[in-house]
């Protein structure tokens, strides 16, 4: 990032972004169909990506995710999709939104039924897209940029983390950026089947304490589940739950783990692979690294090899053109997974 710029956009409230993507947003998953099609069935000049919740539950950790995606630098705008008996309000989500002043529309398909539910989103999209098109992109400091590096279960993880961590925090771009890890790429297996045994709040908050303990970096603080970064630095992320352990939620997959480093507000998210899974995110683009031995055969699916003396120039060489608007390898394809989980994890404050 040629001094410490990149050429992203500015929103209304402030935010910064590196996409100018339309949010679909489903608050049920009565509607993920609905919302789903209207996404695929989308002109390909709209930049437009869909999720939601994938229950019928108002989990408050949810109802923060779907605040944050809505308010995240890189959604110029955004459709609510409901169905109209939820427990999640989607006109409350629609409040948030212009609160933000993001442009925004909301679509009840019980009014409508499927296929004229479908007609209706396509014509907000193109509602949206024309307020938002048109918007510039402009220097922007990388001080205010947030990277994720997130693991998904995968062995190369540590060996990227003890090359590339390090020099990506000493180096001068990464000195003015906010870096986001998540707390679940510490734990072990075996630390894991501890984390999912434990009864109360006391044993699960002891036990992230022995977790943050022994991690070998020095970082400004840790975030709950949709909190930001408030300053440049290394900080972790906590999507563990902090009562009732359960292993269906806590075992999430590597979308997941990547779509906790987003809803703190990750602009771009770095994910090694082992080459034999293919993903991509939702919001944020997933920069896909994997080790020099992976088999040529998976090229298509990857932005950048992993050497043992990669240097953090080369790697930022890969970043500078992504955070300038190119598409990574799951862009080029297409792919934007995701749906948002529910949690019981205490949340000590209100979003904003």
């Amino acid at each position: 990032m040629d001094d410490l710029f990149f050429s992203g956009y500015e929103r209304a409230d402030g935010q910064i972004g590196i996409r100018n993507s339309i949010l679909i947003l489903y608050t049920v998953n009565c509607s993920a169909f609905v919302a789903q099609q209207i996404c695929r069935a989308a002109p390909k000049d709209i930049p437009v990506q869909v999720i939601g919740n994938g229950s019928c539950f108002d989990n408050q950790i949810i109802i923060y995710r779907m605040l944050r995606l809505i308010a995240h630098g890189n959604v110029g705008a955004v459709l609510i999709v409901g169905h109209g008996c939820e427990f999640i309000q989607g006109n409350l989500l629609l409040n948030y939104a212009e609160k933000h002043r993001k442009p925004a529309r909301i679509l009840m398909d019980q009014n409508y039924g499927t296929s004229r539910s479908i007609e209706i989103g396509l014509s907000l999209l193109q509602e949206l897209w024309t307020e938002i098109k048109f918007l510039p992109r402009k220097p922007l400091p990388s001080s205010r940029l947030i990277i994720g590096l997130t693991n998904g279960g995968l062995p190369t993880f540590s060996h990227i983390l003890s090359s590339c961590l390090p020099q990506l925090l000493s180096s001068a771009q990464a000195a003015c950026c906010s870096v986001l890890l998540n707390l679940q790429d510490f734990l072990t297996a075996q630390s894991m089947q501890t984390f999912q045994s434990l009864k109360s709040e006391e044993e699960i908050s002891h036990f992230k304490a022995a977790v943050l303990k022994n991690i070998p970096f020095a970082f400004q603080g840790v975030l709950k589940i949709s909190q930001i970064p408030d300053c440049c630095g290394l900080w972790l992320v906590d999507p563990l739950q902090d009562r009732h352990a359960e292993t269906g939620i806590a075992a999430t997959c590597p979308i997941d783990q990547a779509l906790d480093l987003i809803c703190s507000g990750a602009h771009l998210v770095m994910l090694p692979s082992n080459g034999h899974f293919v993903i991509g995110t939702a919001i944020a683009p997933a920069l896909i690294l994997i080790p020099e031995y992976i088999s040529e055969a998976c090229m298509e699916e990857i932005d950048f090899t992993i050497k043992e003396k990669t240097s953090m120039e080369t790697l930022w060489e890969t970043l500078r053109p992504v955070l300038n608007g190119a598409f990574t390898a799951s862009e080029n394809l297409g792919m934007y997974d995701g749906y948002l989980l529910g949690s019981a994890q205490t949340f000590p404050e209100k979003i904003s």
